[in-house]
């Protein structure tokens, strides 16, 4: 994200989940080829095989 120009407030939507306000995205589930938080990720998606690669 650093190498690409855009306004902050683009950065911000693009780095937060949009179920869980002021949780940044920072897993990726396989399963569900989708971003994540860390409440996603233990909560919502824990039955997942593979949702806990770290971005």
């Amino acid at each position: 994200m650093e190498m690409w120009p855009i306004a902050k407030a683009t950065r911000g939507f693009l780095e937060n989940c949009q179920c869980h306000r002021g949780k940044k995205l920072k897993y990726f589930c396989e399963d569900h080829s989708k971003l994540c938080c860390s409440v996603c990720n233990q909560v919502t998606l824990r039955q997942c095989t593979k949702a806990d690669i770290h971005c």
